[in-house]
């Protein structure tokens, strides 16, 4: 499937509020979690996501649904801080966007009744009755931890849309899950997942979304990585960081040598 019309079904998602999970598959280092997030900073600008609340969280040796639970809670901010690096600005604005339940986290250890309890249970109710009308994306499913399985997610997947009214994006490299695993997302994938997008980009597209900017060097490392037919955006993105690096390097010489320089990284 093409970008643009992986582009035009995440934009179709964002602005409508009916709950649903979206699933973004592809191979591994194709861009599809630059690609949502550009898409979803794209959107933010524009003002085309409809619920105020996002929290975006990996499942990078995630063991639990209770962990999970907790990444989600903690990553929640206004959907007006999309894109925006961490600052104080962007701090007091989450602060403001806190439902009540993780306002009360503040106050409970003072209470009588919780002073010697154990409050993980109830710091776990407080979190999940947090998540409503969030819009949520679930990175690196792949990575998870063994304690965490396919179904259990899946299954967490599906409350949070039906009785959370969540909209949730999935990304995930389903080629790196086991045997096991990979079974039970084929099995439950149709009960849970509304809309699946492959993301498989040509190398034209992959430059395109992978270099923005129009700079001298940049034009020509478009011009090198579709040569090569190169379609994976984290490899082009690390030339372009390299390439960052040389252009200072180069600075006062012939604009031709640093073509050659660029020209020479790409016969090697």
């Amino acid at each position: 499937m093409s970008i643009e019309l992986v582009r035009n079904q995440i934009n179709k998602f964002l602005i409508n509020e009916t709950p649903e999970v979206l699933a973004v598959r592809g191979k591994w280092g194709v861009g599809k979690t630059f690609a949502w997030n550009k898409f979803l900073e794209d959107a933010k600008k524009e003002r085309r996501i409809t619920l105020r609340r996002y929290a975006y969280v990996s499942l990078f040796g995630c063991n639990s649904l209770d962990s999970l639970k907790l990444r989600i809670f903690e990553q929640v901010i206004d959907t007006d801080s999309i894109g925006l690096k961490p600052s104080i600005e962007t701090f007091i604005k989450s602060i403001e966007s806190l439902t009540i339940g993780r306002n009360l986290l503040k106050f409970i250890p003072s209470l009588p009744y919780f002073k010697n309890a154990n409050l993980s249970l109830f710091v776990d109710s407080i979190a999940f009755l947090s998540l409503n009308k969030v819009l949520i994306c679930i990175d690196d499913v792949e990575r998870k931890g063994d304690g965490l399985k396919i179904r259990d997610l899946l299954g967490f997947i599906s409350v949070l849309k039906e009785e959370k009214d969540c909209k949730i994006a999935i990304i995930l490299n389903d080629e790196s899950l086991s045997n096991n695993e990979d079974e039970a997302l084929k099995t439950y994938r149709e009960k849970v997942i509304d809309i699946e997008l492959l993301f498989d980009p040509t190398p034209e597209e992959c430059s395109e979304i992978a270099i923005p900017s129009e700079c001298y060097y940049s034009s020509k490392i478009k011009e090198f990585s579709k040569n090569l037919r190169i379609n994976n955006i984290r490899i082009i993105r690390k030339i372009l960081r390299l390439s960052n690096q040389l252009e200072p390097l180069l600075k006062g010489y012939e604009p031709e040598l640093l073509h050659q320089s660029l020209e020479q990284g790409e016969r090697i």
